[in-house]
């Protein structure tokens, strides 16, 4: 049994894009190092990550330098053209796991801290760990930007939904970082296969947060663990918050 961290970074950038950005969205530099480097030392301590790029960054002699810094056990999967959303992106990486691994699916454009002993103890013990963080004025705010858990004791989760709110009290809850740890990848294949399934796709695209969504309909103990310092650089706006 290992740990895997998947770091999914196959997306457009379109909103740096559109800011005049010239460097890919992942490479952006922050104090010094690229984003996707605070995102991937956020995850969970592995004995490989998997990087899914596009070839622009996959080509990309910074990128490689950063591995090679960085990143000494890794491994990286061209996406040869756009997927139908993040959650078919991550499935990619599947024939590279094996049936025993503890797979960490996030992002390119986040960091955060959080207990590794209390994440242990969770995972050992369920079969999905969501990553979730206080909501800010701004998550309330835009509230259907993001994914949202309605928790309970214990580190239960009551609800899970995306880009939608859970209740009228929005400030009770959490939500989700766009990280999430699962078991196995059985139990992910499943619950994505059943969101496929009922085709629920949210603006025409399949999620993270939707699967992790499906984990709680099909009877998964699922439970979330809540993170410290959490940044996200998702936008330009963001970025120079």
């Amino acid at each position: 049994m290992k740990k895997v961290n998947i770091i999914a970074m196959a997306g457009s950038g379109q909103r740096f894009i559109d800011k005049n950005f010239k460097t890919p969205k992942p490479l952006i530099i922050i104090n010094n190092k690229p984003m996707f480097y605070y995102a991937s030392k956020s995850l969970p301590p592995s004995n490989k990550n998997i990087f899914i790029c596009k070839k622009k960054i996959i080509f990309n002699s910074k990128f490689k330098y950063y591995l090679r810094k960085f990143f000494a056990k890794n491994k990286v999967i061209d996406i040869k053209k756009k997927t139908n959303g993040q959650a078919t992106t991550c499935k990619k990486a599947s024939k590279y796991l094996k049936d025993d691994d503890i797979i960490t699916y996030g992002s390119c454009d986040f960091s955060f801290n959080f207990n590794i002993k209390k994440f242990n103890q969770l995972i050992k013990f369920n079969d999905l760990i969501v990553f979730v963080n206080k909501p800010k004025i701004e998550n309330i705010i835009n509230f259907k930007e993001y994914g949202w858990v309605k928790k309970e004791r214990n580190n239960f989760i009551q609800k899970i939904k995306c880009k939608n709110k859970v209740s009228n009290k929005p400030q009770n809850d959490y939500v989700i970082t766009g990280c999430f740890t699962f078991k196995n990848k059985k139990i992910f294949h499943h619950c994505y296969n059943e969101m496929v399934k009922k085709k629920n796709k949210i603006n025409n695209e399949y999620y993270m947060d939707t699967v992790s969504k499906y984990a709680l309909k099909l009877k998964y103990n699922v439970k979330y663990i809540l993170v410290k310092n959490f940044k996200s650089y998702g936008t330009p706006r963001e970025l120079t918050q």
